[in-house]
């Protein structure tokens, strides 16, 4: 395949912000649907979804046994870890054996329910119980393993003033990260050098527009994702900042 990395469609990407405005954010957290909100659906979501999520549950114990749940730590707000939950999709691993922290399409860590897991998204949402445990928002910057986070920079501690969540703006703009580092030749660089750089952009950008009318659009943009039918391409993220200015 030669340098994979210069084969991957950019399609869309290239008008993407690729480096992150650093100036401070006016109160960003005050700005969203605020912790009530965050309550409310998440409570709301294990109601109606929890045939759904006891359904996976025994899926799982079934097809690929225990545990039912992955965790992982990842960076909240002001730096502080906590454990982020999902639906465990990959084979287990030997006590001290370390994978790759990127995941791609295709990886053979993946199992075969896994794959279809992931293909729906459903494998994200134990995170209802992080918002209501408080450690995470329904919008927000998805959080990242501390590997990835550079605490010193200011584009780092814009994102990390705020809950990270369970969807926001640069998820949707990569809605197809693993299919794109499927190709590359060295998923782990690119994500680091390509992906990570314009997510946190897009991270900050957001945080500038915040506001109760931008985080009930980007929960309706992600229900249409997950039913196949939001935007086929990222045009609309050219249009999201002449949504609403913040106020």
């Amino acid at each position: 395949m030669g340098n994979s990395e210069a084969t991957v469609s950019t399609s869309g990407m290239r008008s993407l912000p690729a480096e992150a405005d650093p100036r401070p954010c006016a109160a960003p957290a005050a700005r969203g649907c605020g912790r009530c909100f965050d309550v409310v659906c998440a409570a709301a979501g294990l109601l109606l979804l929890g045939p759904v999520l006891l359904l996976i549950a025994l899926l799982i114990l079934l097809f690929d046994g225990r545990p039912v749940l992955f965790r992982q730590e990842r960076m909240g707000r002001k730096g502080t870890p906590f454990q982020m939950w999902k639906f465990r999709t990959m084979r287990t691993q030997r006590p001290g054996s370390e994978g790759s922290l990127i995941t791609a399409a295709g990886d053979p860590r993946i199992t075969k329910l896994g794959r279809w897991l992931r293909r729906l998204k459903v494998d994200e949402l134990p995170q209802l119980f992080n918002i209501l445990q408080g450690q995470m928002s329904v919008v927000g910057p998805r959080p990242e393993v501390q590997a990835y986070v550079e605490f010193e920079e200011p584009s780092w501690q814009v994102v990390l003033s705020v809950r990270p969540g369970l969807t926001d703006l640069a998820t949707l703009a990569f809605v197809n990260e693993e299919e794109t580092l499927a190709i590359c030749e060295d998923p782990e660089v690119h994500y680091r050098k390509t992906i990570l750089p314009r997510k946190l952009a897009l991270n900050v950008h957001y945080l500038r527009l915040r506001s109760r009318r931008t985080d009930l659009r980007l929960v309706v943009l992600t229900i249409l994702c997950l039913m196949h039918l939001g935007p086929r391409n990222q045009d609309w993220i050219h249009e999201f900042p002449s949504m609403e200015q913040p106020t």
